[in-house]
């Protein structure tokens, strides 16, 4: 066998593909969706400065574009340090050449936690949204509020021998979750989420919705969990907005007493394909990124990757509305 070398190499020419890879997907994706100007803008004042004694610290875009990589895959340190070294098309997207030094797992982890420290998961789901509202997301009065589990792992094998102290169990009709619990509020147009707050799993949906509601809602559309909404205290003193309406679903067992054909079940079915939307977001959460469990000890590791996950969300979620309203 006739050996190559290696200045004869060239993945363009010597890959014959047939289709494009999911990798390769997902990076045109965030390429062309992700605006890097304004995240590389809001995270430089506070990155760390070139040019001084010691080992002289990565590009912030190289960085920038690891870590999204990372949050998009859901995968830890180490996982993404192996990624970057196997996968010639997550190297081409992050700009690293074949003879360029690889970050490694601790690099990463400590741009991590530079992010975790000045809470940029916050503000990149921030900055991303402000962009949604310059194009007129704004105009849409109506939200969309629900909440979602994430586990957290129940062993108590580690130095402290004990579960996480910031969790809590919750139950689900007759399934107890032990973890966290995510709540989001979306438009009713698109499905793009607006707000979000983190807090344990035994706290019960309706009482972080205040938080989740902004003063110029109008609408408000809500599972059978959030029944009874408009006659909570925070929002019987809420005079911001007096003509807003709540639009909740019944409980399921309602339903059975009326007709395919009634009217209540008409407005009901009308409810629920509004609703519908935020569940979109969870599917993207947990479904297409893979955070079903938290990776962290800790509310506020989590709710940091999981913000940063929802900016990602929106841009996917409108990249896809956009595709199929103007084809």
């Amino acid at each position: 066998m006739k050996q190559l070398r290696l200045s004869s190499i060239d993945d363009e020419t010597l890959q014959l593909k047939t289709r494009k890879t999911k990798t390769e997907r997902v990076t045109e994706r965030l390429e062309t969706l992700v605006p890097w100007s304004a995240l590389i803008e809001l995270i430089k004042p506070c990155y760390f400065v070139s040019g001084r004694r010691g080992r002289q610290p990565y590009d912030l875009e190289l960085m920038l574009r690891i870590h999204l990589l990372q949050v998009v895959y859901n995968l830890s340190d180490p996982q993404m340090e192996d990624f970057l070294l196997e996968n010639n098309t997550a190297r081409k997207f992050v700009g690293l050449m074949h003879i360029d030094r690889t970050p490694d797992e601790t690099t990463i982890l400590h741009f991590r936690h530079f992010l975790e420290k000045h809470d940029f998961g916050k503000k990149i789901f921030e900055l991303i949204n402000e962009r949604f509202n310059e194009a007129g997301l704004t105009l849409c009065k109506g939200r969309i509020i629900d909440a979602s589990f994430i586990e957290a792992p129940t062993s108590t094998k580690n130095r402290t021998h004990s579960r996480d102290s910031e969790m809590a169990s919750g139950k689900k009709g007759n399934t107890w979750h032990f973890g966290m619990k995510m709540h989001v509020a979306t438009d009713e147009c698109i499905g793009i989420a607006t707000n979000a707050v983190y807090g344990p799993a035994n706290e019960h949906d309706i009482v972080r919705a205040r938080d989740l509601i902004s003063e110029e809602t109008e609408d408000v559309y809500g599972d059978a969990g959030y029944l009874g909404i408009d006659k909570r205290e925070e929002f019987k003193a809420d005079d911001s907005n007096p003509n807003r309406q709540y639009w909740i679903n019944q409980r399921p067992g309602k339903l059975k007493l009326y007709s395919p054909d009634d009217a209540f079940r008409v407005v009901e079915h009308m409810k629920s394909s509004i609703r519908c939307k935020v569940e979109h977001v969870f599917a993207r959460i947990k479904l297409q990124m893979g955070y079903r469990k938290t990776r962290y000890r800790g509310i506020q590791k989590n709710a940091h990757r999981i913000n940063t996950m929802l900016a990602l969300a929106n841009l996917f979620t409108w990249d896809c509305w956009r595709r199929r309203v103007l084809g």
